[in-house]
């Protein structure tokens, strides 16, 4: 729940002081950050026991506002002790972030977060990018999301992340942030592989 901001790497300002934010009662756990290179947006992601986390800094790190639990997205069963956000990257083509992680009991969920508005006064719109990942779905065979990454030469994000049972896959891909259209990749991974972290 801590963040630190550095011009150069070689010095270090705290941004972000680990403390709860209403309605949690305990300190926030971020596991995630990317930035938006168009519109100088950081936004960091994880969870506290409100449920999952979204960060944001519209000043390029400076100051930071956190939204906790179902104000991300209403309805999108995120507040509860559960429910994180593993990760989080920018998409230049769409010009948007998707996050993903778990959400009620053991789905699934990715949110999108379209960047509206004029400097300096932009905004982030976060909503459930679609089947599979929604409350009442998951990714094929039960993938529980650990990382994200978007590959801006093809304009496809790639999702990784561990099994419910070792039947499962652990990999998958969609083609950009427009129509949300998961394939399973698991069958381009080694043998045996039930879980990818990063």
């Amino acid at each position: 729940g801590t963040i630190f901001s550095s011009p150069t790497g070689a010095v270090w300002t705290e941004t972000l002081t680990n403390t709860p934010v209403p309605p949690a009662t305990l300190p926030p756990k971020l596991l995630g950050v990317d930035y938006d290179n168009t519109h100088h947006i950081f936004v960091a992601v994880g969870r506290s026991d409100a449920g999952a986390n979204v960060v944001v800094s519209l000043d390029d790190g400076n100051t930071w506002t956190m939204t906790a639990g179902d104000a991300i997205v209403s309805g999108a069963d995120l507040q509860t002790t559960t429910t994180v956000l593993t990760s989080v990257v920018y998409d230049s083509t769409d010009q948007c972030f998707l996050a993903v992680g778990i959400g009620k009991g053991t789905t699934s969920v990715a949110l999108k977060g379209t960047v509206g508005g004029t400097a300096p006064a932009y905004s982030i719109t976060w909503t459930k990018f679609g089947s599979p990942f929604t409350d009442a779905g998951s990714l094929p065979n039960n993938v529980i999301p650990t990382a994200i990454a978007w590959s801006e030469k093809d304009n496809v994000f790639v999702v990784s992340g561990g099994v419910e049972t070792d039947s499962g896959e652990t990999v998958v891909s969609n083609a950009g942030a427009t129509t949300p259209s998961w394939t399973d990749e698991n069958n381009n991974l080694p043998a045996g592989i039930d879980h990818v972290l990063g």
